[in-house]
């Protein structure tokens, strides 16, 4: 059960709201179908804690092993964590009203998970690209201070925060690509594409609108880890704070972290891709009109079930 889909252009803060208010209407029967790939993410992050641990003791025999459990459990955490985006991803198709239910939905993104793959890989591609563009203009300021100083400094400052923005902005326009990957048809260059010239044309909102959902993440999983935070403290008061300082941290605390915080990724990743997905939905209804496109695919498929 959801919302109906958004018909009006709304503010980022009602789409944040609807986004909360959709997950916690679907939370239970939404939570049966993350709670697997949850369980992947808990077991990756366990193989690399201990191998992790055990390399620090050991780095013969038995740290080749501990390496290689590492390595395994990376893999299975970002396997894992894939599938999370992917199913994450269906809720945005069927809240977005793109499907008439979540089966249908969670196909339609199965389906397309490679693409998803896909432009998680090309975005971050282009943004590494960015980074590095900024890198050399803010290489070439510093080498030019001698000659040069106070453009040299206005460059320098310029390019640390043309770079930490273009970051933000690389990386908002990803999750927009995703949410378009699993609401539309296209090809993985025409999506991105799409996303970067929907959000160029209100770049400030767009900057806004990651600020406003890293912040409501921040602040929904903040609370969550107040139990975590005065468990450890008591232990630390019970063991001492040496038990705690470099590798000299209990096993089982490593084990409950990486089990609390695979929890919380299942919490909050699904509010934040529905956060994104709202306001995919309300840039392309604001540039395209998307539901009178809707309106016509559903008045197309009455008219072809009708013959």
């Amino acid at each position: 059960m959801t919302d109906d889909p958004i018909k009006t252009t709304q503010s980022v803060g009602d789409l944040i709201g609807r986004a909360i208010r959709v997950y916690r209407i679907n939370v239970v029967e939404w939570a049966k179908i993350l709670i697997w790939p949850t369980v992947a993410v808990t077991l990756g992050r366990g193989m690399i804690s201990a191998g992790a641990a055990g390399i620090s003791k050991d780095m013969n025999v038995q740290g080749i092993g501990m390496l290689i459990l590492m390595l395994l459990g990376l893999g299975i955490l970002l396997i894992a964590r894939w599938l999370l985006i992917v199913r994450a991803l269906a809720f945005v198709r069927l809240s977005t009203g793109f499907a008439q239910n979540l089966t249908e939905a969670l196909v339609y993104t199965k389906k397309r998970m490679w693409s998803i793959l896909g432009v998680m890989i090309l975005t971050s591609s282009v943004c590494m690209a960015v980074v590095t563009l900024w890198l050399l203009e803010v290489v070439a300021s510093i080498f030019l201070y001698n000659v040069i100083a106070i453009p040299a400094i206005i460059g320098i400052v310029a390019g640390v925060i043309g770079m930490i923005a273009s970051i933000i902005f690389v990386y908002i326009a990803m999750y927009i690509a995703l949410c378009a990957m699993a609401c539309e048809e296209g090809s993985i260059t025409s999506l991105i594409s799409k996303a970067f010239a929907m959000c160029s044309k209100v770049v400030f909102r767009t900057l806004g609108a990651g600020f406003m959902i890293w912040l409501t993440v921040f602040i929904v999983a903040m609370p969550l880890w107040l139990p975590i935070w005065l468990l450890l403290g008591l232990d630390m008061v019970r063991l001492g704070p040496d038990a705690f300082t470099g590798n000299n941290v209990p096993f089982h605390w490593n084990l409950l972290l990486s089990v609390w915080e695979s929890l919380l990724d299942m919490i909050c990743a699904p509010v934040m891709y529905l956060c994104y997905g709202f306001f995919y939905y309300d840039l392309r209804l604001r540039s395209e009109g998307v539901d009178l496109v809707q309106n016509l695919d559903a008045l197309k498929l009455q008219k072809d079930a009708a013959r």
